[in-house]
């Protein structure tokens, strides 16, 4: 509201409502026009994300995608290598044989992100009984 709307809401509100109600109303103001402000804030915050993620996919979008593929591979190629080594850390505590089982356990499953996924929890589980 600009300073005339002010000024000539204030007047009318003098004539016509009490201090409270007219203190009310204010405060009414004060709360949408605060709100308002708020959602162009997040609205702006998100059109900036988007427009981020927009340029980042600018970015990258002239790799080929067997490439990127290929990188996806190697990465959870040595994620499964550093959990597999971690789990190795507790074999004293497994045991020989029950480590040649969950090996054989984790052979049977197909994605290399549920053999990762079995390694660190594998690392896990064994953590409490280190002393």
């Amino acid at each position: 509201m600009s300073q005339e709307q002010l000024t000539e809401l204030n007047l009318e509100l003098s004539n016509q409502m009490s201090s409270d109600e007219k203190m009310l109303l204010e405060h009414q103001v004060r709360f949408w026009k605060h709100k308002a402000w708020r959602a162009e804030q997040q609205r702006d915050r998100a059109i900036l994300a988007s427009k981020e993620a927009e340029a980042i996919t600018e970015k990258y979008k002239s790799i080929p995608k067997e490439r990127l593929d290929k990188l996806l591979q190697e990465v959870e190629q040595e994620e499964l290598i550093i959990a597999k080594k971690n789990a190795d850390v507790y074999m004293n505590t497994i045991g020989l044989v029950n480590f040649c089982k969950l090996e054989k356990s984790a052979e049977l499953l197909e994605s290399r992100l549920d053999k990762i996924k079995f390694w660190k929890n594998v690392s896990d589980n064994y953590t409490q009984y280190i002393p």
